[in-house]
């Protein structure tokens, strides 16, 4: 549904600075993958993740981010997305569940990638 004009009342947005969304995919249980964008004229990965997510009712989504390169995530530690609802002057945290894990995708060289979930 990314790039694209989106689908299923969701539609994602990265044309701004920071924005590092390459595809999206909704799989049929409700669940959206997504992969990123490399990190460029970096000598390290930051594996930060910056997209707007629309979506024309409120409705429950699972996201798996599948391009992260390290081994470790603060998300393990009890980090949190931070969010604004739409008509929200506030950002807040978020979600609930976390997962980070090895996955089976290989991205250009790269052999070993972990998902976010």
């Amino acid at each position: 549904i990314f790039p694209g004009p989106g689908g299923h009342g969701l539609r994602f947005d990265a044309s701004f600075q920071g924005g590092n969304l390459r595809r999206v995919r909704l799989e049929s249980d409700g669940v959206v993958e997504v992969l990123l964008c490399g990190d460029t004229k970096r000598s390290y990965h930051c594996q930060s993740f910056c997209f707007d997510a629309i979506v024309d009712v409120p409705l429950r989504l699972r996201f798996r981010i599948v391009s992260f390169s390290k081994p470790g995530s603060t998300f393990t530690d009890g980090q949190r997305i931070v969010t604004r609802p739409e008509g929200m002057a506030a950002w807040r945290r978020d979600g609930h569940d976390y997962a980070y894990v090895p996955n089976r995708y290989t991205i250009g060289q790269r052999r070993r990638h972990y998902t976010l979930a």
